[in-house]
């Protein structure tokens, strides 16, 4: 997994995010929101109801 601490500069920062990403996936928000969607119902289906609303809470933050 990419790590950005100890990065420079923004833009190599960004760009080394982006290519990290899984093949076609261009948004790091799109992204973000639908791994955490996927990983609340995960967490809910194991009974972890805090987990999961913490990750839906994210998942909407994602989408603004």
């Amino acid at each position: 997994m990419l790590v950005l601490r100890n990065q420079v500069q923004a833009g190599e920062v960004r760009d080394r995010a982006c290519e990290a990403l899984p093949k076609g996936v261009t948004h790091i928000r799109e992204y973000v929101g639908s791994m955490s969607s996927e990983l609340a119902q995960m967490a809910r289906g194991q009974g972890d109801e805090r987990l999961a609303c913490l990750l839906e809470l994210a998942a909407e933050m994602a989408k603004h």
